[in-house]
């Protein structure tokens, strides 16, 4: 079953680097998937048809990791100070309206056209 926050990798004989998305958002009727790329530095999500990959999946061209290898970065920090997390939490309810507004955030023209109308009305 593809879930959010699912971490895929993909089984490629002739790279010699591992691929790494992330399943950002399934649609109601489970049939498209959002994917975001964790290995590349500039990366826009992709819709997929859940199919293809549930295929992938089925045919070992792809494994769901049951262990989140990027986990470790989402811990809190002990060395941040207290002020670096107010910013963070100020920051974070300015954007949170939008970054709950699935699929929309995920498309580039449409988030800008979020990201614009936030710092029109800060």
């Amino acid at each position: 079953m593809l879930t959010s926050n699912s971490v895929i990798e993909w089984i490629d004989v002739n790279e010699q680097t591992k691929r790494f998305e992330r399943i950002l958002w399934v649609s109601p009727d489970r049939k498209k998937v959002l994917l975001f790329s964790l290995s590349e530095d500039k990366a826009n999500p992709v819709i997929v048809d859940a199919e293809e990959l549930e295929e992938a999946l089925s045919d070992k061209r792809a494994i769901k990791r049951t262990e989140d290898p990027f986990l470790r970065l989402n811990k809190p920090d002990p060395e941040k100070k207290k002020h670096e997390y107010s910013k963070r939490d100020f920051y974070w309810s300015l954007i949170e309206h939008m970054v709950k507004d699935e699929p929309d955030v995920f498309d580039p023209t449409l988030r800008a056209a979020l990201i614009k109308d936030v710092v029109e009305k800060k």
